[in-house]
């Protein structure tokens, strides 16, 4: 019974703050439009380096898709660089986040804005939690037991058509990314090949008590078959091969970097014409 109400307690606190988030004030952040997100999402600092990035490749690209939106901050970029988006976000709660700051900044003619999850398959899926932690992968939840939903899930394959287009795709789901790629085979031997950028975490848990992402050494065997090489973003773009994934996977400790640039094998990301330093400065 203790454990029932304290999950209700839970839940009605996270459903509170999701109702305030929808009514808070929008600000203009340093990088011009209009967004209320988390407090730290709204400067500079945040996800400096893979902003930089993204903000590089939108000038190479004519589709950005955006796998796991959350509330849109990519998409606003994107929008704010005139790039068409498709996002994909199962999170109710999220997509009208979402809808909130396109109507604010007078977007919405050139995004498509899906409200599911991708998967290996069509069908659906439990979500565990909301918000930004809201994950299909169960083990990895801390949500309370009722902040379950059930979601579409869609094969990326079924949704995006790559039609010749240069395309980007960002994919942050929480654990879900091996099974997310497995239902975009076509996406990724496509011609020209997509751009990814992927948050690939190693382990799962709290830091005193880590435990392995069993998908994530097959992540990157996946990527690396699919005709992919990696690159680690937060340290100046530096290659990822499949065994230093496998070194990370044989550590005790959760790898701290976590987002992955792939580009096609054998194109760096310089021969593209993108630069990062450590502090988050791109070119």
């Amino acid at each position: 019974m203790a454990t029932g109400l304290s999950d209700w307690i839970r839940t009605a606190n996270r459903r509170r703050i999701q109702r305030h988030r929808l009514t808070k004030p929008l600000i203009v952040t340093p990088l011009g439009f209009r967004f209320s997100g988390l407090d730290q999402m709204l400067g500079l600092e945040w996800e400096a380096a893979e902003r930089a990035l993204i903000q590089s490749l939108f000038g190479q690209v004519d589709l950005f898709v955006n796998v796991g939106a959350h509330y849109g901050f990519y998409v606003c970029l994107a929008q704010q660089a005139g790039v068409a988006t498709i996002a994909l976000e199962p999170v109710a709660a999220n997509c009208a986040m979402i809808a909130k700051h396109l109507a604010a900044n007078g977007w919405g003619a050139d995004v498509t804005v899906l409200p599911v999850a991708a998967g290996p398959q069509g069908g659906f899926i439990e979500i565990q939690g909301g918000g930004s932690g809201g994950t299909a992968v169960k083990a990895l939840s801390m949500a309370p037991a009722s902040q379950v939903q059930t979601v579409p899930m869609v094969r990326l394959d079924d949704v995006v058509s790559p039609r010749g287009r240069k395309m980007l795709v960002l994919m942050d789901v929480e654990g879900f990314e091996l099974p997310a790629l497995r239902g975009a085979t076509a996406l990724l031997s496509a011609s020209p090949k997509p751009v990814w950028i992927i948050e690939v975490i190693s382990h799962f848990g709290r830091a005193d008590a880590p435990r392995l992402n069993p998908d994530y050494v097959e992540t990157f065997a996946l990527m690396q078959a699919a005709g992919y090489d990696a690159y680690r973003i937060d340290v100046g773009l530096v290659r990822v091969s499949l065994a230093d994934a496998k070194a990370v996977a044989a550590k005790p400790a959760r790898d701290g970097l976590i987002n992955f640039l792939f580009v096609e094998a054998g194109l760096s990301p310089a021969s593209l014409g993108l630069t990062i330093n450590a502090l988050g400065a791109g070119a």
